[in-house]
């Protein structure tokens, strides 16, 4: 269960990213690497094992993206970047699957 205080970042983050998209001001680090299944593979090749190959496609499923498909808040631990960032990572069924 959210807190108010995270469900409002949730609401904020959502509401900014969509902003951003619309004014394509977005893009896609196809090159960060993501555990898919049981091995490591970069966006562009996780995003392709789903079924999805336009960049759009991605951009819309986030778009879609409610409170409700809110997983946890995390740190960004890539630390070449020195960012030490919050991400937000959701739960959403594309394609038949289920995607963190």
């Amino acid at each position: 269960m959210l807190s108010s205080l995270d469900l409002a970042a949730v609401n904020l983050f959502l509401i900014t990213a969509r902003k951003e998209i619309d004014k394509n001001n977005a893009y896609f680090v196809y090159y960060r690497n993501v555990k898919s299944g049981n091995k490591v593979v970069n966006a562009r090749q996780a995003s392709l094992d789903i079924g999805i190959i336009k960049i759009s496609e991605i951009l819309n499923h986030i778009k879609e993206l409610q409170p409700s498909d809110y997983f946890r808040i995390s740190r960004d631990r890539e630390f070449s970047r020195n960012f030490n960032a919050e991400i937000y990572e959701f739960k959403k069924i594309i394609n038949r699957k289920m995607l963190i």
